[in-house]
């Protein structure tokens, strides 16, 4: 039933009722169920049973799908190494909202941003492998309608490596440059921290003389307050000197005091700033016993790049991808650096043409917030109306240096996985199908944004040298998904067996009149012996209406022989003077 549902998407179906009660119901089409060898439930049964399925049984026939679908994705990954310096991964988050006031759906349907629209929904994040021929879908992710792209990086680059089966060269070189650099710092803080720890001692101590010296005075005090008791006070006399004394020794105090509290504070400062400049190396220190592991499990690696939107533009996605060994375009995530840089651009700068809307400027900083690593920063601008909008272009790649016309284009090659996502949507129904259940959801991703688009394009390949069409017309639509799944697969057709095999007829009054796939060659059917007879017919063809007339001639045991009747079906006279024994030797390959 797991096929059934997934067959509904590639049907591109709206309901699920539709197997049964549309205006083109599977249910009742033999051919489909033949070909693909199940037999169709009532659409209620297979809602049943979508609600029956828990979280492992998702994760089993995902494995299943990933299995089928590994060799035409290695496939597609070896053709593209062959003929290229680089693979070009894209990446990209879509939502798949549902009805705001619908409580029916799960948990994991919340509000978030979608389509730059506030909606209630799910989110699925797809990444497409850059094809010589097409685009390949390689993985996707379903995700709770909250969440944003940058979360999304690491998964989506560990699902990438694992389909594709080969990953570039981590960058250790310069994560050890970022660690020294961090153990610079803490040396620095060990060296301020040392001096805070000074100051304190020597408050301390200044302290203690102040504190001795104001107990010296009190008797000197207390004695001349006796002396001028009733006898007026003069600005210079004894008794106002050791009251100026007292009032100094105590300023001091309060002074020292308050650098010692300075000095402890600063020392907390720099204490916890060297905690968690040490948490943070022994962080990269295991990141870079990961990385060092990689590249010595990875003897070939190869040269990838990313595209990906401005939702995984920030500094930390960008510090990850460099030292996991990528070469990387995106746009910056904050809309700040753009209006950053503006400030830096000279009044006499000079764009360069990108693209007809779109025009560029390298600028001189290379410094992308807490990135440690110096990036290069590309300035986009395009005009609406009468003035202009600016972005920020992020690249990054020690192989090459592309020019500044050339960058633009470059990462507008992403448009592959935003085709990817509207196909999976429109043609295999990743939005239309209704489905509330959790593993209906889960499963619908995977079979209307991986497994379906890669199966479709496989099928077209294969079909390309079976079809028998004087007049292209069928050759043109195996080049278009859609037309495919829309026209032809909707198509009256016929399913002819006979003893040349089996062939796929269009039918005449279609778009397709004339045109014939063959789906298989001749075969060769045993007829029992006599010595072993059992009346138990192995049938080498997958067609339960070629059962169904084998059968129904072997029970009429008083109509002609097995052997006349395959004959008159499949249209051949058997000469009279021809031996039975000869017609089977004819019949054998």
């Amino acid at each position: 039933m797991i096929l059934e549902f997934g067959l509904t998407s590639l049907a591109g179906y709206e309901y699920l009722q539709d197997l049964n009660l549309g205006p083109h119901p599977l249910g009742k089409d033999q051919a489909v169920q033949d070909a693909w060898d199940t037999q169709f439930r009532h659409y209620t049964t297979v809602i049943r049973f979508l609600y029956d399925l828990d979280e492992s049984d998702v994760v089993q026939v995902q494995a299943e799908l990933e299995a089928i679908m590994r060799p035409y994705i290695r496939s597609a990954t070896h053709e593209v190494l062959c003929h290229l310096e680089h693979m070009t991964l894209c990446g990209d988050l879509t939502g798949r909202p549902v009805s705001a006031y619908s409580s029916t759906y799960p948990p994991d349907a919340v509000f978030g941003y979608m389509a730059n629209q506030l909606r209630k929904g799910h989110q699925a994040v797809l990444v497409t492998l850059k094809g010589l021929r097409h685009r390949v879908h390689v993985v996707a992710f379903h995700h709770s309608g909250d969440t944003v792209s940058s979360q999304c990086l690491r998964e989506i680059v560990d699902g990438a490596e694992a389909h594709l089966g080969c990953r570039p060269r981590r960058r250790t070189d310069l994560l050890r440059q970022r660690i020294a650099a961090i153990e610079a710092k803490m040396a620095q803080k060990r060296h301020w921290s040392e001096a805070q720890q000074a100051i304190i001692r020597q408050q301390i101590e200044r302290q203690i003389r102040l504190g001795d010296q104001l107990q010296a005075l009190k008797p000197q005090l207390a004695e001349l307050e006796a002396r001028y008791e009733g006898r007026p006070v003069r600005p210079y006399s004894k008794l106002a000197q050791a009251r100026k004394r007292k009032a100094t020794r105590e300023r001091q105090l309060r002074s020292a005091l308050e650098q010692e509290g300075q000095a402890r504070q600063a020392l907390c400062q720099h204490q916890q700033r060297l905690e968690m400049l040490i948490a943070e190396r022994d962080a990269l220190l295991n990141w870079l016993a990961q990385l060092e592991v990689d590249n010595a499990t990875q003897p070939n690696p190869v040269r990838i790049r990313w595209l990906l939107d401005g939702g995984f533009g920030d500094a930390a996605n960008v510090t990850y991808l460099i030292e996991m060994g990528y070469d990387l375009y995106t746009i910056a995530h904050n809309g700040k650096t753009a209006l950053a840089l503006l400030k830096e651009v000279p009044d006499d700068a000079q764009w360069t043409q990108a693209g007809p809307r779109t025009q560029a400027l390298d600028m001189d900083r290379h410094k992308l917030g807490d990135c440690p690593y110096p990036v290069r920063l590309t300035l986009l601008r395009w005009q609406i109306g009468d003035a202009f909008k600016h972005s920020t272009l992020i690249s990054f790649s020690e192989a090459e240096a592309l020019p500044t016309a050339d960058l633009f284009p470059t990462y507008h090659e992403r448009q592959d996985v935003e085709a990817g996502i509207k196909q999976g949507k429109g043609t295999f129904s990743f939005t239309k199908l209704r489905t509330r259940s959790p593993a209906g959801i889960r499963l619908l991703g995977q079979f209307a944004l991986i497994f379906w688009p890669n199966f479709v394009r496989w099928a077209a390949d294969w079909l390309a040298d079976q079809v028998q069409d004087q007049e292209d017309r069928f050759t043109r639509a195996l080049e278009q998904v859609r037309t495919q799944v829309r026209v032809a697969a909707n198509t009256p057709a016929v399913v002819l067996t006979n003893t040349s095999g089996q062939m796929l007829q269009f039918a005449t009054d279609g778009p397709y009149a004339g045109v014939q796939i063959r789906l298989d060659g001749p075969f060769v059917y045993q007829f029992p012996m006599p010595l072993f007879q059992a009346w138990e017919q192995l049938w080498p063809v997958s067609s339960e209406s070629v059962k169904e007339q084998v059968s129904a001639m072997m029970v009429d045991k008083n109509s002609q022989s097995l052997v006349d009747m395959l004959f008159v079906r499949s249209g051949v006279q058997l000469p009279e003077k021809v031996p039975k024994n000869e017609v089977l030797e004819r019949l054998a390959p």
